[in-house]
């Protein structure tokens, strides 16, 4: 059976204090704007988008179509609450759900790896992208002496640490490169307490990989002349190979 997300445990009053405690809030704030900026995405979307903080960033002007994902009902109520937001938010898993206004120029992604299973989410990033578009991962640097989840004084978001399954940014690249993307930067933010993120930015081919043809059985070489009947009174084929 599936296991829930420890993220519908955590209320989101205390997913924001944690954040702020350990000072990870204005870094993740800083790695969406430059993804965006790198991307201009006409097209976005942004998985575990918690209470949609990242879209107040986003230039409708620039970005006519943007998308919301989390598994949290709550938070995502908390997004449109007394918020005019340019997005759609969707409720539901990222590694299973079907998105609306696919393709993305952008498809987003902030500490969200290390709690699905990374081969599938990774793959299903990569599909969703337009011809030429960006995936941006924010992934925390694995580090013997650094506590997964930084230790804090919210009880709920204290659920999260048995859940958490760091992946290492060496580890990333290689599986986006196995998807078919080039790893362009990894860029490492430094956080109180050693804490390391890094902010992967890759792009997918410029134009869709065509279809692969088939290959032709080959044909059979044409009988080369036959030489004068041996002495046997039978004719060879000069081409045939000796055994």
């Amino acid at each position: 059976p599936m296991v829930p997300s420890p993220w519908l445990r955590v209320p989101l009053d205390e997913y924001r204090g944690h954040m702020d405690q350990v000072g990870q809030s204005p870094i993740l704030r800083l790695c969406f704007r430059e993804a965006y900026a790198r991307a201009k995405p006409r097209r976005l979307v942004v998985l575990g988008c918690t209470d949609g903080r990242d879209f107040e960033d986003v230039d409708p002007t620039v970005t006519p179509v943007a998308v919301g994902v989390d598994v949290n009902q709550h938070y995502l109520a908390a997004a449109t609450h007394g918020r005019s937001l340019n997005a759609t938010f969707v409720e539901g898993d990222a590694c299973t759900l079907d998105l609306p206004e696919t393709p993305f120029d952008l498809v987003y992604a902030a500490l969200l790896l290390e709690y699905v299973d990374p081969p599938t989410l990774l793959a299903r990033m990569a599909s969703w992208l337009a011809p030429g578009g960006f995936v941006a991962l924010v992934t925390q640097e694995p580090r013997p002496t650094v506590p997964a989840v930084t230790p804090f004084l919210y009880r709920g978001a204290a659920q999260l640490a048995p859940a958490s399954r760091l992946v290492g940014s060496n580890v990333v690249a290689g599986s986006l490169r196995e998807a078919g993307l080039s790893v362009l930067e990894q860029k490492t933010f430094y956080v109180r307490g050693d804490k390391r993120l890094v902010l992967t930015l890759a792009q997918g081919p410029s134009v869709a990989s065509p279809p692969k043809r088939r290959s032709r059985p080959a044909k059979a070489p044409k009988a080369a002349a036959k030489s004068r009947s041996s002495k046997s009174g039978h004719a060879r084929d000069v081409n045939q190979s000796s055994a």
